[in-house]
């Protein structure tokens, strides 16, 4: 089965892209394989078609992420819409986490920025 994501590491940024809307299982999935390649302390996340995920799917995510991420670390969340952009708000709440930021943008560009400390 064909994954609907790729992962590269740009300039020491670790950069997921999903090019459809992810299911819970993929997008866990993802996690763990990021986590496999080793360094991931700067991550990138770009969902292209955007995020559906229920409230306890949100959950979910953010407590897998505790537990996975290593501390320090930094995370942006790039989607494209409205409501992703809302999803991927509450997901940062419950993913509050001592040494770990996670933040969402509408650009790779200002995202990328930001992981790099420019902004």
């Amino acid at each position: 089965m064909q994954k609907n994501y790729s992962i590269d590491v740009v300039d020491g940024i670790t950069v997921t892209r999903f090019s459809k809307k992810p299911e819970l299982s993929e997008l866990i999935g993802a996690m763990d394989d990021v986590l496999a390649r080793g360094e991931s302390r700067l991550r990138l996340w770009v969902f292209e078609a955007g995020i559906n995920f229920s409230y306890d799917e949100i959950v979910e995510i953010a407590k897998h992420g505790k537990v996975v991420w290593p501390v320090p670390s930094m995370a942006a969340i790039v989607v494209p819409d409205d409501l992703s952009f809302g999803l991927a708000r509450v997901h940062d709440v419950y993913r509050e986490q001592k040494g770990s930021e996670v933040r969402v943008f509408r650009t790779e560009t200002e995202a990328i920025a930001w992981l790099k400390g420019e902004i």
